[in-house]
């Protein structure tokens, strides 16, 4: 009789500056994806005190549940009682610095995750008017749905041996997202 190994759930950590869209985003994303599969978080190096209302009606008009988002501090998912996470993944774009977070071992024995850097812009960073940034939001959220579900479908023995061979193989750089931008905002207006 053969015996049939349990596929362990990935945990992701999604990372940005101020956790107050495009991580929030992502693990929304994430989790309604891959039920039973994938559990998804985000946080933040800086968390912002509340998560802005057009974040919440992008996700609405996706159809993505949101009700149970709200900014975290990355310290939360540093302690040693933390749940262990498979990968970690930042989003910052161009204009911030990709956090150089330093890691810790589980305490079980267990590695660091695999990290991952996405060059995704902030689509709340400049103030101007609410039609531009739920435009800008839209495309961002587009960017972080191909990128959440490219990685996604990758298989796990593929992603362990990018990571281990590839310092830099699950990244996704500036010169790609601005591609995605450019072809999605020529989409939207056609």
């Amino acid at each position: 009789m053969q015996t049939v190994t349990p596929i362990r759930k990935k945990t992701i950590l999604f990372v940005c500056h101020a956790n107050g869209s495009r991580s929030l985003m992502a693990e929304a994303y994430a989790n309604s994806l891959r039920s039973g599969e994938v559990t998804a978080y985000s946080a933040g190096i800086a968390p912002q005190s509340s998560v802005s209302p057009i974040v919440f009606a992008e996700l609405a008009a996706n159809g993505i549940p949101a009700e149970s988002l709200y900014p975290k501090s990355i310290a939360r998912f540093r302690a040693a009682t933390a749940s262990r996470l498979d990968y970690l993944i930042t989003l910052c774009d161009t204009g911030e610095a990709h956090p150089k977070l330093d890691w810790p071992e589980a305490p079980d024995g267990c590695p660091a995750p695999v990290r991952a850097s996405w060059t995704v812009p902030d689509p709340c960073r400049r103030i101007d008017s609410v039609r531009d940034q739920r435009e800008r939001l839209a495309v961002s959220f587009q960017i972080i749905v191909k990128c959440v579900t490219m990685f996604l479908s990758m298989p796990d023995s593929m992603l362990a041996h990018v990571a281990r061979n590839e310092p830099h193989g699950l990244d996704i750089d500036a010169n790609t997202i601005a591609l995605m931008s450019k072809s999605l905002r020529r989409l939207a207006t056609a």
